[in-house]
């Protein structure tokens, strides 16, 4: 992407790998991980720790923070910038910088990664701990950043991150 004639900047990134946040889907209308959103499959999850970090457990932070650091590592490398959504919310973890970072799921400072690289020419499934299945994630936003990341590390970035 450095090398195309339109830089890209991806904006409006989040942590987000669930759709539970406060009116995501719009004014009153649910979400699909909680199931109480139009979705004839149901609930596809939980919103366990959208408002409270400290309901996230282990896997949770690990898949939030690899998350984060794999955005990070694109954007830097093969955009020309970014910004992410938001600095801080009412009640959405997931997007809320100042949650994340006093967390520490939001690397401090920036170069600060507890993970391989999903750009490392070395990075293998190995690496990144062992098979990993792609998930059902919803959010718009962050499809719209993962095909700037998929073209960066050439496929899709889920295969790889999430346990």
């Amino acid at each position: 992407m450095k090398d195309e004639k339109h830089p890209a900047l991806c904006g409006e990134w989040s942590a987000a790998l669930t759709d539970c946040a406060w009116w995501l889907n719009g004014v009153n209308r649910g979400s699909r991980y909680a199931g109480n959103y139009s979705n004839p499959d149901g609930a596809i999850g939980q919103c366990k720790y959208s408002n409270d970090v400290t309901k996230m457990n282990k896997t949770d932070k690990k898949n939030t923070r690899k998350l984060i650091e794999a955005q990070l590592d694109a954007y830097t490398n093969y955009g020309r910038g970014y910004f992410f959504w938001c600095y801080k919310t009412e009640n959405a973890v997931e997007w809320d910088l100042t949650a994340l970072v006093n967390a520490s799921l939001f690397p401090q400072p920036l170069s600060d990664r507890k993970y391989a690289s999903v750009l490392d020419d070395n990075f293998s499934q190995e690496s990144a701990g062992g098979r990993v299945v792609a998930g059902n994630y919803p959010s718009f936003l962050f499809v719209v950043c993962q095909i700037l990341v998929a073209a960066a590390v050439g496929g899709s970035l889920s295969e790889y991150l999430f346990d």
